[in-house]
């Protein structure tokens, strides 16, 4: 746990994050080293914030864009995708603007304590700025400016076993609410499946690999829902019946029929040869 990292999150203005965004950055600096970095599922982040991993998801996806965290995929030994790095990302509070932890983790000071801790020096009271000291060839005036530099900085959980989709920057940083979307308006589709389905034919099919894909998938989803909502199939076979007469399911022509019973095709239907 690194109480600095905390204490930074406590000091974002209430403007530049929402409550949820603040409760899931929190839960990932009460992970975090000293550097800021940590490495929580999204699984075990749903279970301490309380959130779904659907909201535990988007309000990641929403800080990484707001510049508060940057996201890098990582994989085991095998090429099997594991969980996200995620590197705390706060430069325009420095650590004088924010609480500042105490050693051995036993607590913080409040404001207007300014009594030695053992740092040598007083601690300062949090202050509440929107324009901060510029860094190194760096000016914002606002911690939520600046975008990640990683490509995709973010990968949805639906997507990280999808090799060639969870490198589409575009795909990943829209999935979220496409998937929604789609979840509405096709009812009678698994969307998730449906993709997966779809980046196999990409996989199988190279040469014709498409570049918008958001509009090949909303196609895709399109001919399954259509399909999901036709009617069966009319040209199944029907069970033959020795004892159907003519017109009913299921009809057995009987050369030796007489009429009236089962198998007689009626005169008037017969089509005669010379």
């Amino acid at each position: 746990m690194s109480v600095r990292w905390m204490g930074k999150v406590f000091g974002l203005p209430a403007e530049n994050i929402t409550t949820g965004e603040r409760l899931v950055l929190l839960s990932l600096a009460d992970n975090a080293d000293e550097d800021g970095s940590c490495w929580p599922g999204h699984n075990y982040t749903a279970r301490k914030t309380g959130l779904s991993e659907r909201s535990v998801r988007r309000q990641i996806s929403t800080l990484v864009t707001k510049g508060f965290l940057v996201a890098h995929t990582r994989f085991d030994d095998s090429g099997r995708q594991i969980t996200n790095l995620y590197k705390l990302s706060m430069p325009a509070l420095s650590d004088r603007d924010t609480i500042t932890d105490i050693p051995g983790g036993q607590g913080v000071q409040g404001e207007g304590d300014t009594s030695d801790q053992g740092r040598g020096t007083p601690v300062t009271t949090p202050v509440r700025t929107t324009v901060n000291e510029p860094s190194e060839g760096n000016v914002r005036t606002a911690p939520n400016r600046e975008k990640p530099r990683s490509a995709p900085a973010f990968v949805p959980d639906d997507l990280e076993n999808l090799e060639l989709y969870r490198q589409d920057d575009k795909l990943c940083e829209r999935w979220e609410s496409f998937r929604d979307a789609s979840e509405t308006a096709y009812p009678g589709v698994d969307v998730v499946a449906e993709v997966a389905k779809a980046h196999s034919w990409e996989v199988a099919n190279p040469a014709r690999r498409k570049k918008n894909r958001l509009a090949f998938l909303n196609n895709w989803l399109t001919r399954a829902q259509d399909k999901a909502a036709s009617p069966p199939h009319q040209n199944h076979p029907v069970a033959k019946d020795p004892n159907a007469m003519w017109g009913e399911p299921g009809f057995v022509d009987n050369p030796n029929a007489k009429p009236g019973e089962p198998g007689f095709i009626p005169y008037d239907q017969r089509k005669w040869t010379i």
